[in-house]
């Protein structure tokens, strides 16, 4: 698709949500599809965003990460716009 002469946008953030499993031994929120998830995106868009972020330090198991920004996916490491 090419890109608009005076394009409104100059960058989109976006957030993908959906609902949790429920661990009952311990009460505690999961997702146990998450990694699977993150690289499967990572594989769809890593040619038109091939710099990735890491926003969380990765000994932070996924447990304690619902509903968190986790990653950024970048068309060039730190450039403007994303």
């Amino acid at each position: 698709m090419p890109k608009l002469p005076k394009a409104p946008l100059q960058e989109a953030v976006f957030e993908i949500r959906w609902e949790l499993d429920l661990d009952s031994s311990s009460n505690q929120q999961f997702d146990i599809g998450f990694s699977l998830a993150q690289g499967k995106l990572q594989e769809i868009v890593k040619k038109e965003f091939p710099a990735f972020t890491r926003k969380v330090p990765y000994q932070l198991p996924e447990q304690v990460l619902q509903y968190q920004v986790v990653n950024q996916y970048w068309a060039k490491p730190a450039g403007w716009p994303v």
